[in-house]
């Protein structure tokens, strides 16, 4: 089959075409901050004499939202901490989340020691734990203090 001059140029333009629309819909949805969309959150990790934890993770997990992306922060020296899901301190997605603490392991700040006993087996699993939050758009409302209500072993 012979093409004739103008009938070649409608084949590139239509090929051109085709492949930047679908370039443009996958970055659209695949590669749009609508996937990231998450806000900042921050709190505070204390034991039920109100002693901050000085070492350990707070990880929490989404019970209702459409993304399976968890959060984790470090405990820091003070008992707080800033949560992570993409980048550094970015914060949690919309909604409640389930919340586990788990101590630190080799090579991170000790646990056991007098200032930070170790942490209650109950609070180191998403199912028996009992901690959530809720994630909101209101940064302030973000700012949570986590209580472990079991006593410290001393």
């Amino acid at each position: 089959m012979a093409y004739g001059k103008n009938q070649h140029c409608r084949l590139r333009l239509g090929w051109a075409t085709t492949f930047a629309t679908g370039l443009l819909l996958t970055c659209t949805l695949g590669c749009g901050e609508s996937n990231r969309l998450v806000y900042p959150v921050q709190g505070k990790v204390v034991a039920s004499d109100g002693a901050p934890l000085t070492a350990g993770w707070v990880s929490t997990r989404p019970v209702e939202s459409t993304t399976k992306a968890s959060a984790r922060g470090a405990i820091g020296p003070d008992g707080t901490f800033k949560l992570t899901t993409f980048e550094s301190d970015d914060g949690a997605v919309l909604g409640r989340h389930q919340v586990l603490i788990t101590p630190a392991l080799g090579g991170e700040r000790e646990t056991g020691s007098a200032n930070t006993p170790p942490i209650p087996t109950k609070y180191t699993s998403f199912e028996t734990s009992g901690l959530e939050i809720v994630v909101t758009t209101n940064r302030q409302e973000n700012n949570f203090t986590i209580a472990l209500e079991e006593p410290r072993n001393r």
